[in-house]
C-alpha cells in the first residue's frame, strides 16, 4: 500500500488523458469504473459509426480504466480524491 505522497506523485505522472478519465468517472459516471466501461464498450459495438481509430482508443482507455482502477484498490483510494479538477479542466 502506497501512502498519500505516493498517490500524489502517481497523479502527477499520469497524462491529462488518463487523468481526464479519472474526472468523467468521477463526475459523469457516478464515481464508477463499471458504468464507464460498460458505456465504452457500448461504442465499440456500433458498427459502421466509428473509426477503426476510435475503436483502438476506445480499447487503450479501457486498459489504462483497468490499470487505474487496480491502483486504487490495492492502495485503498479514490484517484478522484487527488485530482485538481480546476487545473485539468483550464489546461
Amino acid at each position: 500500500m502506497t501512502g498519500p505522497n505516493d498517490t500524489d506523485k502517481y497523479i502527477k505522472e499520469l497524462p491529462r488523458a488518463e487523468r481526464l478519465l479519472i474526472a468523467v468517472r468521477k463526475e459523469l459516471y457516478e464515481d464508477s469504473w463499471d458504468n464507464l466501461r460498460e458505456d465504452l464498450r457500448r461504442v465499440t459495438k456500433q458498427s459502421g459509426r466509428i473509426t477503426d481509430g476510435t475503436i483502438k482508443r476506445v480499447e487503450q482507455d479501457l486498459d489504462t480504466i483497468d490499470r487505474l482502477e487496480t491502483f486504487e484498490k490495492e492502495n485503498g483510494v479514490d484517484l478522484a480524491d487527488y485530482i485538481d479538477f480546476e487545473d485539468l479542466y483550464t489546461t
